[in-house]
């Protein structure tokens, strides 16, 4: 006669081995079939854009761009002082002494190109008064190439001020030129007028009048 217990303890053994199979099975990690896809890049530069610790990595181009916005901040800001911002800003970021400079060095080089204006104004008079026939014209044109010269000279003696940090007399200087080109025009008179020089004229007073503007900036700043 059959044991009325021995069912109830086939089937209770057979459940616990069954849930010893599923947990051990559940436990066991399962390989991936494909061994290629945790393998380490064969190309090292593939980690470099997110980590320092590769040997060749530097950060100078970061910094390097940190310092060009400095300076373009620089001049940018300095610029905004002057009456002719853009002219400011184009003469200074075309010249390769700007990368270094301060206010003061910044406030030489805006003066030195003001003074290349003045001697190519110089050559621009000379030219017109050796093409011209009209005798009134070329005593006109004359005059204005001796205001034009003393204005080089002016210029030139505003650049040694500054190299010296002697602003004021910088300022001074600076002004004397502008007024020797501003008799150059009215030395014309009314109703007489000459586009080339009329051009020439302007640019070397917006030239001067940013230079003036850095000797102003140069003042607050070193003095």
């Amino acid at each position: 006669m059959t044991t009325p217990s021995s069912p109830p303890l086939f089937l209770l053994t057979l459940t616990l081995i069954t849930l010893i199979t599923t947990l051990a099975t559940a436990a066991t990690p399962h390989p991936n079939p494909n061994p290629a896809h945790h393998q380490t890049s064969p190309n090292p530069a593939h980690h470099r854009a997110y980590t320092n610790k590769d040997p060749n990595y530097s950060p100078t181009p970061r910094q390097n761009s940190k310092g060009n916005n400095a300076k373009k901040t620089l001049i940018t800001n300095a610029c905004a002082h002057s009456s002719y911002k853009d002219l400011c800003e184009r003469v200074l970021y075309t010249d390769p002494a700007s990368k270094n400079a301060n206010i003061k060095g910044l406030t030489a080089i805006t003066i030195r190109h003001t003074t290349d204006t003045a001697k190519r104004n110089v050559q621009t008079i000379d030219g017109m008064v050796k093409s011209t026939k009209d005798h009134t014209l070329v005593e006109y044109l004359k005059g204005c190439f001796a205001f034009y010269n003393d204005a080089v000279t002016q210029m030139n003696a505003a650049q040694v001020a500054v190299d010296g940090a002697n602003y004021n007399d910088a300022s001074v200087k600076l002004q004397a030129a502008m007024y020797d080109v501003e008799a150059c025009k009215e030395g014309f008179g009314n109703g007489v007028r000459q586009p080339i020089l009329d051009d020439a004229n302007t640019d070397f007073k917006r030239m001067c009048s940013n230079a003036l503007a850095f000797v102003n900036l140069a003042v607050e700043n070193f003095q």
